[in-house]
């Protein structure tokens, strides 16, 4: 239920623009391969905002988790690789260590960070 903010994306990349930003090589003022994200506080001249996406969802018993990562676990882990993990998944603690390691496993270089809310 969220949206990937990708500096490839058409409307990132106005809004980038219409910020003075650039992209270069890929990446917001040719040093970081994403757009939104808390901290790099002197890439906000080049466009970088700290403000997400939004969207309301009615949760149901089928929801469990709410799960807050960083881009080292989601340059990594898919959506197919999350379901599959969270599926057996027992609580939260033992799902955000499962999904640090796995994102080591699959040979993320970024920083790795995650946390995991219960809904049950």
């Amino acid at each position: 239920i969220s949206y990937d903010d990708k500096i490839t994306d058409e409307e990132e990349l106005k809004r980038i623009k219409s910020e003075g930003g650039q992209i270069i090589d890929e990446r917001l003022g040719g040093i970081l391969a994403i757009s939104r994200s808390f901290g790099d506080n002197d890439l906000k001249k080049c466009g970088l905002t700290s403000t997400p996406h939004f969207s309301k969802r009615v949760l149901t018993e089928k929801d469990r988790f709410c799960i807050v990562a960083s881009d080292g676990v989601w340059d990594v882990i898919t959506d197919e690789i999350l379901l599959q993990l969270s599926k057996d998944a027992k609580d939260p603690d033992s799902l955000a260590k499962t999904l640090i390691d796995e994102s080591v496993k699959l040979g993320s270089t970024d920083n790795i960070s995650c946390i995991v809310i219960a809904f049950f």
